[in-house]
């Protein structure tokens, strides 16, 4: 793992999300390497090569109707 580290602000801006949602993504491990440094977090640029944003919004919730019943 070589290359810069960046800030959530950094990556925040490079991704065009929030830099709460940059950490939110840290504490999930979505950045492998992320360390964290007080209450903001470190991340390799390495860590945004293949990064794929998750889809936004709320899972949906399995429809009664697909239920088998028991």
């Amino acid at each position: 793992m070589t290359g810069t580290l960046l800030s959530t602000f950094e990556v925040a801006a490079r991704l065009s999300v929030d830099s709460s949602t940059v950490r939110l993504w840290c504490r999930q491990g979505r950045f492998p390497h992320a360390q964290q440094v007080g209450r903001d977090w470190i991340i390799p640029e390495d860590d945004l090569l293949n990064f794929t944003p998750p889809k936004m919004g709320r899972p949906r919730k399995a429809s009664k109707a697909k239920r088998r019943p028991l």
